[in-house]
């Protein structure tokens, strides 16, 4: 147990069935989301750290944007084990060449 606990203070990744559930979420969001370019969920402390990079339509508005990054980090920092969320936005397909 002791090393499960230093492991969770120490930024250990989450387990792929976690990472699962974020993901799900995250293309549940909206049907304007692309594409999901990353997933990622850390321990910090007994709750996580959870990022999610996504591909939006090159010809959205900001606003519109930023609305769906805003509900999709409100969601996500909704699950209770969940203590920060970071939604990254990018657009269009060629987003990911960089």
């Amino acid at each position: 147990q002791l090393r499960e606990q230093v492991r969770n203070l120490s930024g250990y990744k989450a387990q792929p069935e976690f990472l699962q559930k974020i993901t799900w979420l995250t293309l549940q969001h909206s049907p304007l989301i692309k594409k999901i370019d990353t997933v990622r969920a850390f321990h910090f402390g007994t709750s996580f750290l959870v990022e999610v990079e996504i591909i939006l339509p090159e010809t959205m508005s900001l606003k519109q944007a930023h609305d769906i990054s805003n509900g999709l980090k409100n969601k996500l920092e909704s699950i209770s084990e969940v203590e920060r969320a970071f939604v990254h936005l990018d657009y269009g397909v060629d987003a990911l060449a960089y």
